[in-house]
């Protein structure tokens, strides 16, 4: 799947990288249309968002479906 705020999101863990903070990946459901590059519908979950251990802070990736 195709992320639509790629850039942003880069931006966003370079930051948090250059600052030493650990990172979380965020688990989520897959949006209902989503599929493996083969076709085969996504079942398993997905990095819906990134979270700054230290401030909490969540940034979203916006999957294109």
């Amino acid at each position: 799947m195709e992320i639509l705020n790629k850039t942003e999101l880069d931006g966003w863990l370079n930051e948090r990288r250059e600052m030493g903070r650990d990172l979380t990946a965020v688990k989520g459901t897959p949006p209902t249309a989503a599929t493996y590059d083969d076709g085969e519908p996504l079942t398993r979950p997905i990095n819906v968002a990134w979270r700054d251990v230290t401030t909490g802070e969540t940034f979203a990736i916006e999957y294109a479906v």
